[in-house]
């Protein structure tokens, strides 16, 4: 246990690097603006991470509890932001689907959080102190994330699986974030299930695996990436590539003339 606890000194050290790193590697490139929500997201991590470091909070201290309480939910916000982005990025040319999924995020997430606080609720009564905070808070925290999880594992099942032609950047970034949150969510999961005592542990293998993202943007998002285009997925023959193209164009059709119709029933005046 005790080289886990120097591994994960030693990652926290590293982590921060990585990121400032990709964010120089994102500027040089000039992609900043064109991933600006993600970019945000990696200040916003960079700053979490390195404030408890400069300033020697405890990670057992209240003073660090009451830093992540007030913190993660600007995170849980950028987490949202990010998904917009890819998004925007992956259905670009399908303006119904990502219309559709847009809404379902902006719906979903703060649905998903009064939900989970109302279903805590009972349970919290029985708790005193710091413990119902605490409680609430990891149930809530549960809730975005799977929502979230569950979004991606949608957008990536689409990408596969009709074998969409995009930018290389844009097949690289939801790619990486998918593997990214996949293990955010995967730590919160785990840690949640069987005990802080398994936090150390957990932490060094997360943070492992972040490290490993982080380097695999810095060395695949370029400028020229933006240029050329690739084939998500298993490779297929221009005619099943069509063929699968022209089945989500049809429900990228269905849900535009959805979005028409409910945007003309509420724009009809009263009867």
């Amino acid at each position: 246990m005790a080289q886990v606890a120097s591994a994960e000194w030693f990652l926290q050290y590293v982590e921060p690097t990585a990121i400032v790193v990709l964010l120089i590697r994102l500027a040089w490139q000039g992609l900043l603006r064109r991933y600006k929500y993600f970019s945000a997201y990696l200040v916003v991590s960079l700053c979490q991470v390195v404030i408890p470091l400069a300033f020697a909070l405890r990670f057992d201290s209240d003073t660090y509890a009451w830093f992540y309480f007030l913190t993660e939910p600007v995170i849980w916000l950028a987490y949202s932001l990010v998904v917009l982005e890819l998004f925007d990025h992956v259905f670009k040319d399908f303006p119904g689907i990502r219309s559709a999924g847009r809404l379902a995020v902006k719906v979903a997430v703060p649905v998903a959080m009064v939900a989970a606080a109302l279903t805590a609720l009972p349970s919290i009564f029985h708790l005193a102190g710091a413990s119902s905070l605490l409680r609430l808070y990891l149930v809530v925290e549960r809730s975005v994330m799977i929502i979230i999880l569950l979004v991606l594992a949608a957008v990536q099942a689409l990408l596969l699986r009709y074998g969409l032609r995009l930018p290389k950047n844009t097949v690289y970034y939801s790619l990486g974030y998918g593997v990214f949150f996949g293990v955010l969510a995967a730590q919160e999961f785990f840690v949640s299930e069987l005990g802080m005592q398994f936090t150390i542990i957990a932490n060094t293998i997360t943070i492992a695996l972040a490290v490993a993202c982080l380097l695999f943007w810095t060395f695949t998002l370029t400028r020229e990436g933006e240029a050329v285009e690739v084939t998500a997925g298993p490779r297929v023959s221009e005619e099943q590539r069509q063929r699968m193209r022209a089945q989500l164009m049809g429900v990228n059709n269905f849900m535009t003339r959805v979005k028409a119709e409910i945007k003309e029933n509420k724009n009809a005046p009263p009867r």
